[in-house]
């Protein structure tokens, strides 16, 4: 397979493609930074940069099999003045569109950012759709995002496979994930009713005793419906708690534990969920009388003896009505733009917010906010350690801001050739 690159970067489309097929070929490329440029010509030796797009004389190309490129995105970027074909980068689809048009390769990939689906009410999204279309292309596109490709990155971009008509027409998307889009499209028209296979204590009585079939919806658990919750309690607690009910109460890991609530608090009263104290010894593991209770407001979390690790937290400001958001140890914190009344979701959960060319991506680690280093970005993306070395940290950060999610590029390759 011969593969032409258009808006290269740093290369991630072409690592996706040689990590599913090694043997595919790179006839050409085109970049005009020169920073991504020497990453590039650094892990792809030998393909010829073709240069500015807007130069490039189609007719001089060799063929190729599949055109890839993430067309400029500042010009339909929420994150810049959106002005799409108005602005020069945004209409840089069309080199793509005219190269794609002579040379008529049998398919190709385009990636941009989620806002292009919105930009002027839909209409820049329609207009690149019906140019591909006159040319002859059958498209499909779907909104894929980092996270669910194996690498801990919250980055929604549209991606488009185009085949010549009558060349192809399978079902690309989606591929293996679940979006929200999927779960309303897909939905059943018609409700899935609950199969009761068999009644344990004959007919009525309560719905403990129903054994439902796993091609159904389960009841709501609720802890106090019938009379198997297998409560354990101890006589040790009991005492411990001056007889409070709900406090002395242990559950055991076959039984079912009461609603968590988000006001949770004192020694349980409020709660009903524990964390039995335990300890290893000899390779085992040894369960202990008491326990602790686990509630949503303590912020910290507990290590592998049951014991709590007194875990960080850090509020940032951010436009909500609680004005701000607790971060933990392990989130990420998107810094960009401190003084904005109106930014939000500042704070990922264990997971980072989308990278950018500014690269304002922090975590919380050790009580101290810190910058994510560009090793750690380049894996966020999906490139080996080291990718990237050889450029100061704010190019770096740059080049990788602007690059393809090697990952995402995988798998729409796996599932177009393999």
């Amino acid at each position: 397979m011969k593969v032409f690159s258009m808006f290269s970067g740093i290369g991630g489309f072409e690592l996706g493609i040689k990590n599913t097929i090694p043997n595919a070929e790179f006839i050409g490329y085109s970049e005009i930074d020169k920073y991504a440029t020497q990453i590039y010509e650094r892990n792809f030796k030998g393909v010829k940069n073709y240069g500015d797009a807007t130069k490039i004389n189609e007719r001089e190309l060799p063929d190729f099999d599949l055109l890839v490129g993430g067309f400029p995105c500042q010009a339909f970027s929420i994150a810049g003045k959106r002005l799409g074909f108005k602005e020069t980068r945004g209409t840089l689809f069309f080199d793509i569109a005219r190269i794609l048009s002579h040379k008529k390769p049998k398919h190709f990939i385009l990636e941009n950012v989620r806002g292009l689906f919105s930009h002027d009410s839909g209409r820049t999204f329609q207009t690149i759709l019906r140019v591909l279309s006159d040319i002859g292309y059958m498209v499909q596109w779907e909104l894929l995002n980092s996270k669910n490709f194996g690498v801990p990155q919250n980055r929604e971009r549209i991606y488009l496979v185009g085949y010549l008509g009558g060349r192809g027409g399978e079902k690309i998307f989606p591929l293996g994930q679940i979006t929200k889009e999927d779960n309303r499209e897909n939905r059943p028209k018609d409700k899935m009713k609950i199969t009761i296979l068999e009644n344990l204590k004959g007919k009525g009585g309560h719905e403990c005793h129903n054994v439902h079939s796993d091609k159904g919806i389960a009841p709501t658990v609720r802890q106090n419906h019938g009379k198997i919750t297998m409560i354990k309690t101890s006589p040790k607690l009991k005492e411990l708690t001056n007889d409070m009910p709900q406090a002395y109460r242990v559950y055991d890991q076959s039984g079912i534990s009461t609603t968590i609530k988000s006001v949770g608090g004192g020694v349980g009263a409020k709660t009903g969920l524990y964390n039995v104290g335990a300890r290893f010894k000899n390779g085992e593991v040894v369960l202990s009388d008491t326990s602790t209770c686990l509630d949503a407001n303590y912020y910290k979390g507990f290590d592998n003896m049951g014991q709590r690790t007194g875990a960080t937290k850090v509020k940032v400001r951010e436009a909500t009505k609680k004005g701000y958001a607790i971060a933990q140890e392990g989130d990420s914190i998107n810094l960009s733009v401190p003084s904005s009344k109106t930014r939000r979701g500042r704070v990922g959960r264990g997971i980072a917010q989308t990278l950018d060319t500014g690269m304002q991506q922090h975590t919380l680690q050790n009580s101290k906010i810190r910058r994510l280093t560009p090793v750690e970005c380049e894996r966020l993306q999906g490139f080996p350690d080291g990718w990237t070395e050889g450029l100061s940290d704010t190019q770096r950060y740059k080049c990788l801001g602007n690059a393809v999610t090697t990952n995402v590029v995988s798998e729409v390759i796996r599932s177009i050739y393999l």
